[in-house]
């Protein structure tokens, strides 16, 4: 998430994305006014140390109240030496963000994090195809180079239809933070729309576009949170019009908890048993980390991102993401498959070239013996700013 100093305050050290420029130890508090105003969720802070008590109070200003707010009781988590993950779910999304007290003269870098998107490679059909090669899954591919196209060849088109309309269904619900919507701005043909986030069991949130000129993209952020875990996604355009739509991007996460429901609310460290525990490789260690910490699925479930497990178990010739996750979650946090519910809840945080290996595997729980390795504590910038 993009954000500048608010006025005043020209601290480059904390924008410039270098961990290693840092707060000279002048200012103790610090604003940042965000690009696009979100609904927090948890924030990450880099620091010269975290071995000195670190006193770091956070508040903020909503698009929907005029006063300073606080987080009240911020969840926070040592990540390594340096870093802290503070949880602070807010509701209405946030305009400025304020930090404040003597750890701030620590302060070095800090990320805000808006969600993943959760749309890329999910199942999507529209009302009818202009083309054949127009298929309705260019619209949540993931790539970056089809929202920026100066024709629409990476984009999918329907006919003028009674209305046009595309859909996206998720493989899991997701608590939604924004949707990101690009297209390719051709006689205005997104102009007027209508997007309806609905949940399995009905409840709905629904934006209607009122801008008198069309665009290329649009940022939709509801006023406040939407309160029920969304399922599908549709866009609906005016009648006898097609529809262009080139990418989605729904921003969302999981709900602030473990699978027991717990959350901590002072940093905490591995014990000497715990880290006798078998792991499979370092990255290992970050997932165990928050599970001791009882830190929420999101943060587990970032941890699947790109570049994460790229270290080879040789007794498998590949690093199964899906096969490790199973592991961590029915054997280190000691969760049945009715509390994960099922495997595509790991899966679909898997790299898609590790699904077919995954199917191939038992799920019966037996899960290929990990390799022992001694915790090694790592820098993880896996939150993006």
């Amino acid at each position: 998430m993009a954000f500048w100093m608010d006025k005043g305050e020209p601290q480059e050290w904390l924008r410039d994305k270098d961990d290693t420029t840092c707060n000279d130890g002048s200012t103790n508090a610090v604003t940042v006014k965000l690009s696009t105003a979100i609904p927090l969720t948890w924030i990450r802070v880099v620091l010269k140390t975290t071995d000195l008590p670190q006193d770091i109070q956070l508040s903020f200003k909503t698009s929907t109240h005029w006063d300073k707010r606080t987080c009240i009781k911020p969840h926070v988590a040592q990540v390594n030496k340096r870093t802290l993950d503070i949880l602070c779910v807010t509701d209405d999304a946030v305009e400025k963000l304020s930090l404040s007290g003597p750890g701030v003269k620590q302060l070095c870098s800090l990320y805000i994090n808006k969600g993943r998107n959760v749309a890329v490679k999910e199942s999507a059909k529209q009302s009818s195809l202009k083309n054949p090669e127009f298929s309705p899954s260019f619209a949540v591919n993931g790539h970056e180079d089809s929202m920026f196209v100066s024709s629409s060849s990476a984009c999918t088109i329907t006919l003028q239809d009674d209305p046009s309309w595309w859909k996206v269904t998720l493989s899991m619900d997701v608590h939604v933070t924004l949707f990101h919507i690009y297209t390719v701005n051709l006689y205005g043909t997104l102009q007027g729309f209508s997007l309806v986030a609905r949940s399995r069991s009905n409840d709905f949130f629904t934006y209607q576009d009122e801008e008198e000129k069309p665009e290329s993209d649009y940022i939709i952020v509801p006023s406040r949170k939407i309160s029920f875990p969304v399922r599908t996604v549709k866009i609906v355009t005016r009648r006898n019009a097609s529809l262009t739509l080139c990418e989605l991007q729904i921003f969302g996460g999981f709900p602030p908890q473990d699978g027991r429901g717990k959350h901590h609310n002072r940093p905490s460290k591995l014990s000497d048993e715990q880290k006798e525990l078998p792991l499979l490789n370092k990255t290992t260690n970050d997932i165990f980390y928050r599970c001791q910490l009882s830190l929420h699925l999101f943060h587990i479930h970032e941890l699947a991102g790109e570049n994460v497990y790229n270290v080879t178990v040789a007794e498998r010739g590949s690093d199964d993401v899906a096969s490790l996750l199973h592991h961590f979650f029915q054997t280190m946090c000691q969760l049945s498959e009715a509390k994960y519910k099922d495997f595509q809840v790991l899966k679909k945080f898997c790299d898609p070239r590790n699904a077919a290996y995954y199917d191939s595997l038992p799920h019966d729980g037996e899960i290929a013996a990990p390799l022992h390795q001694d915790l090694s504590e790592s820098e993880d910038d896996g939150a993006d700013s």
